[in-house]
């Protein structure tokens, strides 16, 4: 029997990325004015890249909106569970390699200076969550930058996805910035918190608990270890 979190992978493969991408087609331009976007944006303009990554860029909005304002970049990717799109992403900007793929399994060379995964996270089902994080840290150079943005929530909680009603399907927010923390590899640069659809960054604990959510960038360390003289 196939379990759930297998479940949940399998249907965003087999057409719920897709259903995902036409409904919120229209309102991604929305989504460059949202604190994530700034971020990003910032990280760019303070860091200067060569190569830049998103994952979950559905039709390379946001790489687009980087490379009118800050390129030209020497690589320019991404990847995306839609075929679709990824195929309108191809049309629109020819010279990116994007690919379709999950988080997971991505089939893209590593050593990219500049990563961002902006509310992908909470889709990936859990048995795919520790390979999923291996992968986006073999995505990013040493010296390069990650930046999260995601929900937030006192703890981790899961909510049913309320557009399947035929599979069980599940978001599952929690702190995912303390994945790659944890790992001893990434240092914290900045951490800023807003409202999910609300443009306007304020203090974490003013915001409602389910509504919260963050954008956190990461240095991936060149040195991260400190030589024992023992």
């Amino acid at each position: 029997m196939m379990s759930k979190e297998a479940m949940q992978a399998e249907a965003f493969r087999a057409g719920e990325g897709d259903a995902w991408f036409r409904r919120n087609q229209v309102a991604m331009t929305r989504r460059l004015h949202d604190p994530a976007q700034g971020a990003l944006e910032q990280v760019v303009r303070d860091r200067r890249p060569r190569s830049v990554l998103d994952l979950g860029c559905a039709n390379g909005y946001r790489l687009g909106a980087l490379e009118s304002r800050f390129g030209p970049f020497v690589r320019i990717a991404g990847a995306d569970i839609s075929p679709e799109a990824i195929a309108e992403g191809r049309k629109l900007h020819p010279g990116y390699e994007l690919a379709v793929a999950p988080i997971d399994q991505l089939p893209l060379a590593g050593g990219f200076d500049c990563v961002s995964v902006c509310f992908v996270m909470h889709w990936i089902d859990r048995l795919l969550l520790s390979r999923a994080v291996a992968e986006i840290d073999r995505m990013v150079a040493p010296g390069g930058t990650l930046l999260i943005a995601d929900f937030l929530p006192d703890r981790p909680t899961r909510r049913r996805y309320h557009h399947r009603e035929d599979v069980a399907l599940f978001t599952y927010k929690q702190d995912y910035a303390l994945a790659f923390e944890g790992l001893g590899l990434y240092a914290r640069l900045n951490r800023a918190y807003f409202a999910h659809g609300a443009p306007e960054v304020r203090k974490g604990d003013e915001i409602p608990d389910g509504d919260r959510c963050a954008v956190t960038v990461l240095e991936k360390l060149v040195e991260p270890y400190r030589e024992d003289p023992a």
